[in-house]
């Protein structure tokens, strides 16, 4: 049995700080950095969650050379993306995020591998009540 299952919705994530003329770029959501965390720390762990069809997937490989394990579900759609803008004096400015496919992302995607874990970490995951 793995340690950790985590879901939530991951994001493309823009990093522009003053004086930079091209954003940063890497995978985010506070789902893929407890997933990052935890893993650097040995934990099994399992992601599980919406992904676009549109990503680019080389920006899971830092998760994966540190041994996080996915799950996810591929949608059709553009991906969830944030954006925060740095001032000069380093705190940011602007911030903006659009959801994307983890909008249609339920918790019955979620693979039965998932919920054989010892933690199941339910970030954001809609579900009917």
């Amino acid at each position: 049995m793995r340690d950790f299952a985590i879901t939530g919705i991951p994001t493309k994530d823009y990093y522009d700080f003053h004086g930079e003329t091209e954003s940063r770029i890497m995978l985010g959501s506070t789902a893929i950095y407890a997933s990052m965390a935890l893993a650097k720390q040995g934990a099994d762990i399992l992601f599980g969650g919406p992904i676009s069809s549109e990503l680019d997937k080389s920006l899971l490989r830092p998760l994966t050379d540190a041994g996080v394990k996915f799950a996810l579900q591929e949608l059709d759609g553009p991906p969830a993306w944030l954006r925060i803008v740095f001032g000069e004096n380093g705190r940011f400015t602007f911030f903006e995020m659009d959801m994307g496919v983890g909008t249609n992302f339920r918790a019955e995607h979620l693979t039965e591998d998932f919920w054989d874990a010892r933690i199941c970490w339910l970030g954001t995951c809609p579900h009917p009540y």
